[in-house]
């Protein structure tokens, strides 16, 4: 038994060394991109803005007159407590080093002193990215959306500031924090709902 989970702990190990050197591998690839930093970065820097703008601008271009404008602003700025609670809580479990404390080889558009995993960027830029998408039948919309939520990510990248895994575990957080929220709250209301109307019957 013992050498059993010995023979699995060394596995175990072996997966995350040739995770990390891929991981590491794919960086250095997009890190080493010619290009503008100062574009690149005024990009990544639009992701809490224009998250943070969002539930203003659902309730703004909402007509007021219809409940669900409050209701629809109330569901974006739950998601993004969500994804914001899922992915600083997990920075500061996990407390991953960032690429440039390891590898001397990155040196980062800007330092940033919070845990690396995962992407706190890609986290919010996703989570509105799905909000949208979750409101609106245009297409149009949708596909500029998560095309602005896949440049955040590449952006962190480009900078240095994470590795891939950092920022697709972003991605996933927010994105699904935003669906999980949305179908939770839908669950709520229906239940609330059906609890009215059983107390008038």
């Amino acid at each position: 038994m013992k050498r059993f989970l010995l023979v699995c702990c060394c596995l175990f190990l072996s997966a995350i060394t040739n995770a990390q050197q891929g991981d590491i591998a794919l960086l250095r690839t997009i890190y080493q991109t010619e290009g503008s930093k100062n574009a690149v970065y005024a990009l990544s820097q639009s992701a809490y803005p224009i998250t943070i703008l969002c539930p203003v601008l659902v309730y703004g271009l909402s007509n007021r007159k219809d409940t669900s404008a409050l209701l629809n602003t109330k569901r974006v700025v739950y998601s993004m407590a969500t994804a914001a609670l899922c992915t600083y809580g997990t920075k500061w479990l996990v407390h991953r080093a960032r690429p440039y404390e390891t590898y001397v080889d990155i040196i980062p558009y800007n330092k940033e002193i919070d845990p690396s995993f995962p992407s706190g960027h890609t986290s919010m830029a996703f989570n509105t990215a799905m909000n949208v998408s979750m409101l609106t039948h245009k297409n149009w919309i949708k596909i500029s959306a998560f095309t602005w939520a896949s440049a955040i990510a590449y952006s962190r990248l480009y900078l240095g500031e994470h590795y891939p895994s950092d920022v697709l575990a972003g991605a996933l957080i927010g994105a699904g924090s935003a669906y999980l929220s949305n179908k939770a709250q839908h669950w709520l209301l229906h239940r609330k709902s059906k609890n009215k109307l059983a107390n008038v019957l």
